[in-house]
């Protein structure tokens, strides 16, 4: 994405000490150690080449809008992108500071291993006309219910996962008892 020079503060929550900021570091140098060698190797390993050989061209940062239909090529492995999206939230989940509820339930891991079948989610992709990088990662959304909209609202195993690579938008959202 040639944001190897993007300086942020990692840090680490504690429920006892509260949010401890470290050094600035450039994001090339990050290393969480939130994952297990054989796995980082392995299957995730296999999902970031996937990844970057169908993804990598809409990250480019010179992409223009109208080179944008060919995401529509993505709509031929549904699975490997959910599985991608939701091992890239469950790993930047690990490295953030997060509070009391976890973002990504460990129900949902097996999906992004391969072991289960990704169901109920749903992938939405974009062109964000200003370059650059951004993210959220919630447990809920908001829904109507009852014909009302509720500003947020969690259900069991509900993830949002939003991802700005550049011009490149993807937002991965799982909602079982509710319709998208």
């Amino acid at each position: 994405m040639d944001i190897r020079e993007l300086g942020f503060h990692p840090g680490h929550f504690s429920a006892d000490d509260g949010l401890d900021l470290r050094p600035l570091i450039k994001c090339e140098h990050l290393k969480t150690k939130q994952v297990c060698k054989r796995c980082n190797n392995g299957w995730m390993a296999d999902l970031e080449g996937w990844a970057q050989a169908r993804l990598g061209f809409f990250v480019e940062p010179t992409l223009g809008p109208e080179d944008f239909v060919q995401i529509e090529s993505l709509r031929s492995e549904p699975k490997q992108l959910i599985r991608w999206l939701l091992k890239t939230a469950a790993i930047i989940e690990l490295a953030l500071p997060r509070g009391e509820m976890a973002k990504i339930v460990p129900s949902l891991f097996p999906v992004g291993l391969g072991t289960e079948e990704p169901t109920d989610f749903h992938v939405w992709a974009g062109n964000i006309c200003e370059s650059g990088f951004n993210l959220h990662i919630l447990r809920g959304f908001p829904v109507w219910n009852g014909g009302v909209l509720q500003p947020y609202q969690v259900h069991a195993e509900s993830m949002n996962f939003g991802i700005q690579l550049n011009h490149l938008a993807l937002r991965l959202f799982r909602c079982p008892s509710a319709r998208p």
